[in-house]
């Protein structure tokens, strides 16, 4: 963890959303709001970037921990909205989609694969030479049994 890494080089550690300080509860509330508002206010940089919203930075550093709470869901809710709509965005670029697909299959067992699910593709129309899948994808199905 870039935390630990940075406690043993004597720097403060960095914690990312849901680490160390700005651990989270299941609702998206700070688990510790008081830890929660020093490590912001110890961050410079997430501290800037906060100050350029003075409606943020009065919820986010003031002293009403119930506003910091409900901004602190409604900022987590906006970050899942953007992750899944960039999800979503490198789901329609085949670039980002094809340079993620670093590990090989075999496309006689992706044939295989294709006919226990009833689809038949004889010799003339098994066009795929290679096969590409991303590495997650891969680590998945290794660990799940699943098939390759």
């Amino acid at each position: 963890m870039a935390s630990e890494r940075a406690r043993e080089e004597g720097e403060k550690p960095r914690y990312g959303l849901g680490e160390g300080p700005y651990a989270l509860n299941e609702d998206d509330t700070a688990k510790d709001p008081v830890a929660f508002r020093e490590a912001l206010l110890e961050d410079q940089e997430k501290l800037k970037d906060i100050e350029r919203d003075e409606a943020l930075a009065k919820a986010l550093l003031g002293e009403d921990t119930g506003a910091m709470q409900e901004a602190l869901k409604k900022l987590v809710a906006i970050a899942r909205h953007q992750a899944e709509q960039d999800s979503n965005y490198d789901m329609n670029s085949s670039d980002i989609m094809r340079a993620r697909c670093t590990v090989p299959r075999d496309p006689t067992v992706l044939y295989q694969g294709m006919l226990k699910a009833g689809l038949q593709y004889g010799p003339s129309f098994r066009l795929l030479s290679q096969v590409w899948v991303p590495e997650a994808l891969d680590r998945e199905q290794r660990e799940g049994g699943g098939a390759s």
